[in-house]
C-alpha cells in the first residue's frame, strides 16, 4: 500500500467517504497531485478503480480568510447545472476532527492539463483550435450568468471594483517599496482620474487561464478548476488581465477598459505558434448589463481569432497592439495568481477619488 501523503488522515477522511459516497469501495489509496501552488489538490482512488479529488488547505499557518473550502465547494456546486463546466459538487467536511481542516471532495473529470508548450505539443493538433475556441466560450458563458440567478448574489462585494482594486495596489507598493516611485505615482493618480462608472457586475474565476482548466479528449474545455479566488467584480476590467496579464500600454498612452453601447469590432489574429492552440474564435460577454470595450476601441462583441499560447504566456494583438513575437507593447505574462484578488475584508465604505489619489 503506498504511503499517505501529507495533509490526508486515511482512516478518519476514508470512513467519512464511505459514509458519503455510497458508490465508494474501500480501501483508498491518496495520490498528491503536483502543480497546485495553494490549497492541496489530492486524487482519491478506491479498491474498484472509482476515482475522486480531495481538496484542503495548505498544512500549517494558514491566513484567516484564505483557503475557504465552504466558499470553493459552493461555487461549484451552484455553477453545476450552468453552460461553465465544473467538476460534480460531491460533498464538503467542516470536521476538522476527521483531517485537521475544512476539506471537500469532488467528482474526477477525464482530460488533460495544458500547462506548458510540451503539453501544447503533446495534445491532439486537431483539437487544439477546438480547444482555444472552447477556452474563450467558456469564459463567456460565466461573465454572462445573472449571480443572484445561480444563487451566488452575495458571494462578494460588487460596487467601486475599479478604485478598490487601486487602492489595494497602491498600499501594496507603499508597503513594500523603500524609494520613490514617480512614474508609478503618476500612473495611479491618473488611473484614479479615470476610473469609470460602475456598470453591473458578474461571476469573475480571478484566475482563469488554459492550465487552471481540464482539456477534455474531444477539443472542449472539461473543467474549470481552482475557483478559491472567484468573486463578483466587473467584468470588463478582467478581460485584459485575462489575455494580457492585467497591465495593457496602448501606444497612445494608459487608460480603462470602458464600457460603450454594443458594436461589433473585429481582432486580427497573431502569429501563431507551432504546435500550440491557436486561431480561436469566439464572442466576448461582460456582465449582465454591460458590454466589454478593450482599451483602443469599443469591442462589446469581439470576434478573437488568434490566441497565442506560450509557457506562461498570452498574447493578442488588435488595433492599437503588436504580438509579443513582434515587438509588444501590450504583452505580460499571464494573470498573476490572484488577480483581481478577492477584498470582501475591506471596509465596505469607498474612499472617494480624491482620498484615493492622495493616500
Amino acid at each position: 500500500m503506498s504511503a499517505v501523503p501529507t495533509g490526508i488522515d486515511a482512516g478518519p477522511v476514508t470512513a467519512w467517504m464511505t459514509n458519503s459516497i455510497p458508490t465508494l469501495v474501500p480501501p483508498l489509496t491518496f495520490e498528491l497531485i503536483t502543480g497546485g501552488a495553494s490549497n492541496l489538490t489530492f486524487l482519491v482512488t478506491d479498491d474498484e478503480g472509482g476515482r475522486w479529488v480531495l481538496r484542503r488547505p495548505p498544512t500549517g499557518h494558514v491566513l484567516a480568510s484564505a483557503h475557504d473550502m465552504a466558499r470553493e465547494h459552493r461555487i461549484i456546486a451552484a455553477l453545476a447545472d450552468t453552460p461553465v463546466p465544473v467538476p460534480p459538487a460531491i460533498g464538503l467536511c467542516q470536521d476538522e476532527a476527521v483531517n485537521g481542516a475544512d476539506f471537500y471532495v469532488m467528482g474526477f473529470v477525464e482530460g488533460e492539463i495544458v500547462f506548458d508548450r510540451s503539453d501544447g505539443e503533446a495534445y491532439d493538433p486537431s483539437k487544439r483550435q477546438g480547444l482555444a475556441a472552447s477556452l474563450v466560450d467558456t469564459l463567456v458563458d460565466l461573465h454572462a450568468l445573472e449571480p443572484a440567478a445561480v444563487g451566488l448574489g452575495d458571494l462578494g462585494r460588487t460596487e467601486d471594483y475599479c478604485a478598490r482594486q487601486l487602492r489595494r495596489w497602491k498600499r501594496q507598493v507603499d508597503e513594500g517599496s523603500d524609494r520613490d516611485l514617480p512614474l508609478f505615482q503618476e500612473l495611479h493618480t491618473r488611473l484614479v482620474d479615470g476610473v469609470p462608472p460602475q456598470q453591473g457586475a458578474g461571476i469573475v474565476h480571478g484566475d482563469y487561464r488554459l492550465d487552471n482548466c481540464m482539456a477534455g479528449y474531444d477539443g472542449t474545455i472539461a473543467a474549470v478548476l481552482d475557483w478559491e479566488l472567484c468573486t463578483l467584480v466587473m467584468c470588463s476590467p478582467t478581460l485584459p488581465a485575462w489575455s494580457c496579464g492585467g497591465v495593457t500600454i496602448p501606444r497612445h498612452g494608459v487608460g480603462w477598459a470602458t464600457c460603450r453601447p454594443r458594436q461589433t469590432a473585429s481582432v486580427p489574429p497573431t502569429t501563431s505558434l507551432p504546435a500550440t492552440p491557436h486561431a480561436a474564435t469566439a464572442t466576448f460577454r461582460t456582465c449582465p448589463g454591460t458590454s466589454h470595450s478593450s482599451i483602443g476601441g469599443s469591442q462589446p462583441s469581439v470576434k478573437a481569432s488568434g490566441f497565442v499560447m506560450r509557457p506562461g504566456r498570452w498574447a493578442t494583438k488588435n488595433a492599437t497592439t503588436t504580438s509579443s513575437r513582434t515587438g509588444s507593447t501590450t504583452c505580460c505574462r499571464g494573470p498573476r495568481p490572484g488577480w483581481p484578488r478577492r477584498d470582501d475584508d475591506e471596509p465596505a465604505t469607498p474612499q472617494p477619488s480624491a482620498a484615493i489619489a492622495a493616500s
